[in-house]
């Protein structure tokens, strides 16, 4: 249909009243998506803004320049003494070596934080150290080869608070003759290895290499 001379459709009361209401909406959206945004903002200042908490010891593995005498550094084989290792603090002030752990049972657990079977046993393994550490038994998480930033922002997210060795040069892990992750090593309270679990752990296994270890 023609359109009548010195009429437009902007002049029209339907076409006014949806011009109006596209407009309106138009403004709401902005001001939701305005919205999420800064709120995507405050969350992301809030995470930067949280440091990351840990409530047990960390360790990183002593350096050359600490002369220290290890009681063990064959492989490890069920019976005899553990391969030894020195732990200093974060500062790289000696603290212990692990023959001088003895009078506990002592797990090892290799870890990383690319390892996805290691991230669903670390749970299990927190269970059972809060369970047992009243009778004796100690924990050390080992970490393979990251830093001590990496390590340590990862197990928050998993509520994990176990003792904790950064072992960014891997020697830890070499003398344990490893080749994969995860793994685990139970100590008796002479020092000895009592037992050892390649691969994923669960609670049952763990609960009965604790019990050779001497802890059950």
């Amino acid at each position: 249909m023609q359109q009548a001379p010195g009429t437009s459709l902007l002049n029209r009361p339907l076409v006014r009243g949806i011009i109006a209401a596209a407009v309106i909406a138009a403004a709401i959206g902005a001001v939701v998506f305005l919205r999420k945004d800064d709120d995507a903002d405050a969350d992301e200042a809030a995470i930067d803004a949280t440091p990351v908490s840990y409530t047990e010891k960390v360790y990183s593995l002593c350096d050359d320049s600490i002369d220290v005498e290890l009681a063990s550094t064959g492989p490890p084989v069920i019976g005899e003494p553990a391969p030894d290792f020195a732990l200093c603090d974060e500062g790289g002030e000696f603290v212990t070596t692990l023959s001088g752990m003895k009078g506990k049972v002592v797990w090892l657990n290799f870890w990383a934080t690319w390892c996805v079977p290691c991230g669903r046993e670390l749970p299990d393994i927190q269970a059972l150290y809060d369970e047992k550490k009243d009778a004796g038994l100690e924990v050390l998480i080992i970490n393979y080869r990251e830093s001590q930033e990496k390590a340590l922002g990862f197990l928050p997210g998993l509520d994990i608070a176990m003792p904790v060795v950064i072992d960014r040069p891997g020697t830890i892990y070499d003398r344990y003759r490893l080749t994969g992750l995860p793994d685990s090593f139970f100590i008796d309270a002479e020092g000895n290895v009592a037992a050892l679990y390649y691969g994923f752990i669960n609670e049952e296994i763990a609960r009965g290499r604790l019990a050779d270890a001497g802890l059950p």
